[in-house]
């Protein structure tokens, strides 16, 4: 009778992790945490494989010690993989590659891009961030494991991509001329040599990612990124006039247009470049002004150009210079253009001129909305769809308002349609009845949980704490809601001493977002180790034991 019992409990739990957690990852994650102090609590995906780890530790992400070099650091997490490479089993660590590294006050972000045979693995990476002590403070982990690839003696041409490219969404003309690559696409074990392609469209208009099966040149995904709403300075910066707030909240004014680094090319400075596509560029005045009526096209240049580096002046606080360029900002964009864009391929942003909206070149609040987006992509690459996309509007709506102390955005750009705002973050949205699955709809819940966080610890400090929280989504496939507020907690631990923690869960679950990371006595970790306790693993018996005793907490 013992024994029958012990086989259908090990069946049970069998199915259990079946349809919820995958026993091996989460076992992997209790050994883990064990040899760790038990500080660290664990996310997983819908699969039940480890999404990501994150250190309880505030004193990890926030103590001072001295930087060391970023070769140091990348070696030391690349040892920590190596260690640790249970925490993601079915990639081997020598398949993965440094993407990109940046740093923030004292943690280093580093994100591994992985390969198969020097073939990029289409979105398939793992960030590891790390203290200057070499500690870990998170993993997030998105890592597609692939199976056998079949190889394919005849592959289409890149140039064959990209015409099929082209036929499949019947593009009219190319902004800039379209990219392709060879890839290894991977879903569920199952992998296939693609061509990468990015195509910047003019029309329809869009940033479009195709995956192209290589062999039979099918079109296994296609989707569009675009987000659609020292040279020394002169001795004395000419005056230009604009809108500080848009036309219905203030009266035109005259200011210093500063950075301008070429005036005979119209408004060209060290950030921002702007094109007027209605006409040629603007030009200074007799006495050396961009002076212009709010009904002049220019106008619509100088108010560009000034919010522009308004924007970029207000991220750069915070030791942000993945935008120190001269960003190319187009206004008066289109024939009667009602929307506003970022281009991730283009690496700028356009201002349509209206038919039902006003003029979206002179509302601040969509430029920096837009510009939002740009900050957002330089920093971390998060999928344009679902929550992940909502996130990012999320982003860029908080930016706008907290710049003009108010909730709304695109109050002038939809006046001329009777309605109020666009957006407003001041809402009664919450999470999940309010979905809608339209990015910019379901970015009200996230956006609404940073304009309460900000009314809960002011300002400053979740300005702060926004900014930096992108650093912590870096390696997670598809950005949720619950990972949002994990980063905002460990973007606060860095910075505050994890201070307001508590305020963060306690604002975003008001909005039904409860992010719980999971500790090692969790019930899901739990039955893992009781299922590799009961197949007779002797470290999983053990570490079963310390946690019946109480010796994990």
């Amino acid at each position: 009778m013992k024994k029958l019992f012990l086989i259908v409990l090990i069946l049970t739990l069998a199915l259990v992790f079946t349809n919820a957690y995958a026993a091996g990852d989460a076992f992997n994650f209790a050994k883990f945490n064990a040899k760790n102090g038990n500080k660290y609590s664990v996310n997983f995906d819908e699969a039940g494989n480890i999404r990501n780890i994150i250190s309880s530790d505030a004193k990890a992400y926030s103590t001072k010690i001295a930087k060391r070099s970023t070769n140091e650091l990348v070696a030391d997490a690349i040892k920590f993989l190596e260690k640790n490479s249970d925490l993601i089993s079915g990639v081997e660590v020598k398949d993965l590659r440094v993407e990109n590294v940046s740093q923030s006050e004292n943690i280093s972000h580093i994100l591994f891009a992985h390969y198969f045979k020097n073939k990029k693995v289409f979105e398939s990476e793992v960030a590891v961030h790390i203290n200057n002590a070499s500690e870990v403070v998170m993993v997030n982990n998105a890592l597609n494991p692939i199976g056998k690839v079949s190889s394919v003696s005849n592959t289409i041409s890149h140039d064959k991509a990209i015409g099929i490219a082209k036929k499949h969404i019947k593009c009219q003309g190319e902004r800039i001329k379209t990219k392709a690559a060879g890839i290894i696409y991977s879903k569920n074990k199952i992998a296939f040599e693609s061509i990468r392609v990015e195509l910047a469209s003019k029309d329809p208009l869009g940033d479009f990612v195709f995956v192209i099966n290589a062999a039979s040149g099918e079109v296994i995904e296609c989707f569009d990124i675009m987000f659609h709403a020292d040279v020394p300075e002169a001795p004395k910066a000419p005056q230009g006039t604009i809108y500080m707030y848009h036309p219905m909240k203030g009266d035109i004014i005259s200011e210093p247009i500063i950075n301008l680094t070429n005036t005979a090319k119209g408004l060209v400075g060290k950030w921002v470049t702007v094109v007027n596509e209605d006409t040629a560029p603007a030009v200074l005045n007799s006495v050396g002004n961009y002076a212009f009526d709010a009904n002049d096209t220019h106008f619509d240049e100088v108010n560009a150009y000034y919010h522009t580096n308004k924007v970029h002046d207000f991220v750069s606080q915070y030791g942000f210079t993945g935008l120190d360029r001269s960003i190319k900002v187009t206004v008066h964009y289109g024939t009667k253009y009602d929307n506003a864009f970022f281009s991730p391929m283009e690496g700028a942003i356009a201002l349509g001129d209206g038919n039902r909206l006003n003029d979206l070149a002179k509302e601040e609040s969509v430029i920096y909305h837009e510009y939002g987006h740009a900050v957002t992509n330089a920093m971390v690459y998060m999928p344009y769809s679902s929550e992940s996309g909502a996130i990012n509007e999320a982003f860029s709506d908080y930016l706008a308002c907290t710049m003009t102390e108010d909730s709304m955005v695109g109050e002038w750009a939809v006046a001329k349609m009777n309605k109020p705002f666009i957006r407003n973050m001041d809402n009664k949205t919450h999470y999940p009845e309010d979905i809608q699955n339209e990015v910019h709809y379901d970015s009200n819940i996230y956006g609404a949980g940073l304009w309460d966080l900000r009314k809960a610890i002011g300002a400053e400090a979740t300005d702060k704490i926004m900014h930096f929280s992108r650093n912590y989504l870096k390696g997670i496939k598809s950005q949720k809601f619950t990972d949002g507020v994990n980063a905002l907690v460990a973007a606060d631990k860095e910075f505050f001493k994890g201070v307001n923690a508590d305020k963060i869960k306690k604002v975003f679950e008001a909005r039904g977002i409860k992010a719980k990371p999971l500790a090692s006595t969790s019930a899901p970790v739990i039955d893992a180790v009781k299922f590799e306790a009961l197949n007779g693993n002797k470290e999983a018996e053990k570490l079963l034991v310390d946690i019946e005793n109480g010796n994990i907490k």
